[in-house]
This record gives C-alpha cells, sequence and structure tokens, in this order.
C-alpha cells in the first residue's frame, strides 16, 4: 500500500486555510477546536468580513464552545481557566 494523500475533503479544506490571511490561520492553529475553514474564507473573499474581524469573530466562538463544553463535561460549577 502506498502513502495516502488524504481525502478530497481534506485537502479542500487545507486549500481553503492556505488561502485565509495568516492572521486568520494563527487563530486557527490556536483553537481549541478544528473549526471547518470554508465558510471563514467564503465571507472574507466575498468582502463581508475584514481579517481583523474574522480573527475576534473565530476566538469568540472558539471560547463560546468551550465553555459550553466545560459545563458539559465538567459541570456548571467547574472553574474557568
Amino acid at each position: 500500500m502506498g502513502n495516502s494523500s488524504g481525502s478530497s475533503r481534506e485537502r479542500r479544506t487545507l486549500h481553503y486555510y492556505d488561502q485565509l490571511p495568516r492572521s486568520v490561520r494563527a487563530v486557527l492553529q490556536n483553537a481549541k477546536f478544528d473549526w471547518a475553514t470554508r465558510n471563514f474564507l467564503k465571507r472574507f473573499e466575498a468582502g463581508q468580513i475584514k481579517a481583523a474581524e474574522l480573527v475576534k469573530y473565530i476566538d469568540s466562538i472558539d471560547r463560546a464552545e468551550a465553555r459550553k463544553q466545560r459545563v458539559k463535561v465538567w459541570g456548571k460549577d467547574y472553574p474557568s481557566l
């Protein structure tokens, strides 16, 4: 068996990621969760959102998801970091 180069979905996701501005890629690299990049790229390319706004948006949804998961896994009384 040869080396797999990944599914076409994985290749597309990486392609979308590579097209994003460096600041957006950085926030995605530091995110706690894996986020689909296609819609971020579409909105950015359409001029609907600027890179700095997208960075703030991704950071906010990542933090919100972390809060939800913390409560779901540990309960509402577990301290937040």
